[in-house]
């Protein structure tokens, strides 16, 4: 679609249709934004700014039906009036995305997995950011709306954009990847979260694959673990290129010590790194560190730079971060919590020496019929690793037979377990609902 000398209107000025005023403007576009009710203090005051023009409380027929392409929010529904009448006199009616694609050639990454993801995201723009211009995901933006109000940020500056991809029931990636238009992705892995919304196991491994049908559908290239057998078992027709501790493969990594931060080296395509020393803990993280350097690799990122992308990320939001008080060091991974994901954490932590340790796990959310089995079996892990453990939450209620247990986070702080404490190590992890990361200031 040939945009030059239009007369943009868009309607919605939620976030993502801001977002396209904004862009229609910087390119010199003649644009009117109408929305049907009233319309933020601060996204008034960002279309003021840019001197974009805008309606709120109802839309003026004879304005909008001015306009030569027309986008609309998904959120309004094609029964409305307005834009019956703009259907009605064949108007072009676009969504966000689609305004937005023409003007970016950026090359696009897209993020999935159980776990690993949001981690992945960070380091893989951590290494890339340093030699290109890259556009990343910010937070945890990884939903239908997260993914457009980040793709409406690309302009012609951007050469690779770094999306991640969230999902909680079926269907979701493919529709994500129907948005982003993916040429690249990584699924980190595929394990047991969100299992009462996909309904089993095959649910999520069904839905995490559409990334991997639409990357090969546009003959993109997927980067993938090569360790892991389940998805490995996929890449029939897909340009892929692995990354692995086990095996020799486009990227080979090895671990040299958690202390508890995470060190490594790393040989790709016949180049051995010297040691590289991380910001993150947790054995499980070597495979996040390898996901970006393969993928660095790949856009020629130099070998410098990712050692230096790697060494300088350090992580602000709860995930794999340590965090040292008066009495002890604290391994805060209380973002979020499944089966898959604590297991791993706890394997790690107790291969951390420290004479006195200790692990308070809240609840993992959102497993539906198999809950209480897998916090049983969370439990076990942690007998089996002489692990002492204290547990928050109802789902550990009925299965904690052998550490402290307490049904909310409240009720832990309001005790005096957490002030006798002393020269611990201690790894606090649950999922976001259940608020661990309050406890972190007592202890």
């Amino acid at each position: 679609m040939n945009l030059e000398g239009k007369h943009i209107v868009v309607l919605g000025a939620a976030e993502s249709g801001i977002g396209a005023a904004v862009l229609a403007k910087v390119k010199g576009l003649d644009v009117f934004v109408s929305d049907a009710g009233e319309i933020k203090a601060s996204a008034k005051a960002e279309l003021i700014s840019y001197a974009i023009e805008f309606e709120e409380n109802g839309h003026t027929t004879a304005r909008v039906l001015s306009a030569d392409v027309v986008v609309k929010s998904p959120g309004i529904p094609e029964s409305v009036k307005i834009i019956q009448d703009i259907r009605a006199l064949g108007i072009p009616v676009v969504s966000e995305i689609e305004f937005a694609k023409p003007f970016s050639t950026a090359k696009t990454i897209c993020i999935t997995g159980s776990n690993g993801k949001t981690t992945t995201k960070e380091l893989v723009n951590a290494v890339l950011e340093t030699e290109r211009k890259v556009l990343c995901t910010k937070g945890n933006l990884n939903n239908h709306i997260g993914v457009p109000l980040t793709l409406l940020r690309l302009n012609a500056t951007h050469e690779l954009a770094i999306i991640e991809m969230g999902a909680n029931k079926p269907g979701d990636i493919e529709e994500l990847c129907e948005i982003a238009s993916p040429t690249h992705g990584i699924i980190t892995n595929i394990g047991r979260a969100h299992l009462e919304g996909f309904g089993s196991f095959e649910g999520v491994l069904h839905t995490k694959l559409a990334l991997y049908r639409s990357v090969q559908a546009k003959k993109g290239t997927i980067f993938y673990n090569a360790d892991d057998h389940l998805l490995t078992g996929q890449l029939a027709k897909v340009n892929a290129l692995g990354y692995s501790i086990e095996h020799a493969s486009y990227c080979q990594g090895k671990l040299i010590g958690l202390t508890p931060y995470v060190s490594f080296v790393y040989d790709a395509q016949g180049y051995n790194s010297s040691t590289i020393e991380t910001h993150l803990i947790g054995a499980y993280n070597l495979y996040n560190f390898l996901a970006a350097v393969c993928i660095g690799n790949y856009f020629n990122i130099s070998a410098g730079a990712i050692k230096r992308g790697i060494e300088e990320y350090v992580p602000t939001n709860n995930r794999s971060q340590v965090q040292g008080t008066d009495r002890n060091t604290l391994i805060l991974d209380c973002y979020n919590a499944n089966p898959s994901s604590m297991k791993a954490a706890l394997e790690s932590f107790a291969q951390i020496p420290h004479e006195r340790k200790i692990a308070i796990l809240g609840d993992m959310l959102e497993l539906g019929a198999v809950s209480e089995a897998e916090h049983s079996s969370i439990i076990e892990t942690c007998n089996e690793l002489s692990i002492p453990v204290l547990t928050v939450g109802i789902e550990f209620e009925g299965v904690n037979k052998v550490g402290h247990h307490y049904r909310d986070t409240s009720t832990l702080i309001a005790s005096t377990v957490l002030s006798s404490f002393e020269n611990y190590l201690i790894l606090i992890k649950g999922s976001r609902g259940i608020g661990l990361e309050q406890v972190a200031p007592l202890l």
